[in-house]
């Protein structure tokens, strides 16, 4: 079964698209979800297949930021 994943870093996809593999991800993962803030820092449009949903739990979110 396909599992969901949250992109939370622009790491990924930049790789991905570095390489030509973007479309790896829904062959992969059922739903693929990411925040505004990752869609701006990778500055690029997103695959309609990606949803962008805005973070709603900061403390969550705050232990996602390593910098």
């Amino acid at each position: 079964m396909l599992r969901s994943i949250v992109i939370s870093d622009t790491s990924s996809l930049i790789v991905l698209t570095k390489i030509g593999q973007l479309d790896l991800l829904p062959k992969l993962y059922s739903q693929i979800i990411t925040s505004p803030e990752i869609v701006s820092e990778f500055g690029n449009p997103l695959p309609y297949w990606i949803q962008v949903i805005k973070v709603k739990n900061l403390d969550l979110k705050s232990l996602l930021n390593f910098s």
